[in-house]
């Protein structure tokens, strides 16, 4: 997932709007060349946004049910491990 990683989030606000109203997310320059989406490097389609939100979710419930796997081995190796020094008792 280093690849949305790499994308800048940056607070900002439209130039014709009121500098109190306040935007949050990448550069629309940012997503173009990350992911080469959209028409062009100025606008981030919803469409786009969302599939790589869901890409970057997908990503992470992969990674969350390795890591999960993992933790699951290593507590069955550490029960096996205070098994043995139990009986070397």
């Amino acid at each position: 997932m280093a690849w949305l990683a790499e994308v800048v989030i940056l607070t900002w606000n439209y130039r014709a709007r009121s500098p109190a109203t306040r935007h949050t997310g990448p550069m629309a320059q940012d997503i173009r060349a990350a992911f080469g989406l959209g028409k062009d490097d100025k606008h981030i389609g919803a469409l786009d946004a969302n599939g790589v939100a869901l890409a970057a979710i997908q990503a992470l419930y992969k990674l969350s049910l390795e890591k999960d796997r993992r933790i699951a081995e290593f507590e069955q190796r550490l029960d096996e491990l205070q098994r043995q020094f139990e009986e070397r008792k």
